[in-house]
């Protein structure tokens, strides 16, 4: 099982009252539950890629350079919207 799974697994299990999310808020970031499954859903949702135009478009998510159509950015791994792009 990876962190998202185990994160989601946990919200699922205890909910989201304001117990959980007080205590949450207090963990380190890498180890909110709450934060790492709004990172899988926010990598999970297609962001289009810019300067289109270039020979190298640019992730919106960390700026790096596309070589290829890919459907994740292989230095975030934030999935890319080609739809009317290519």
């Amino acid at each position: 099982m990876n962190k998202y799974q185990d994160a989601l697994y946990d919200i699922i299990d205890y909910g989201i009252s304001t117990d959980y999310f007080n205590k949450e808020a207090e963990k380190p970031q890498e180890e909110n539950r709450i934060l790492i499954v709004q990172e899988a859903v926010e990598k999970e949702t297609p962001l289009k890629p810019y300067n289109i135009f270039n020979i190298k478009p640019n992730c919106r998510n960390c700026d790096a350079k596309l070589t290829t159509v890919e459907n994740y950015c292989p230095n975030c791994g934030q999935r890319i919207d080609w739809s009317q792009n290519v």
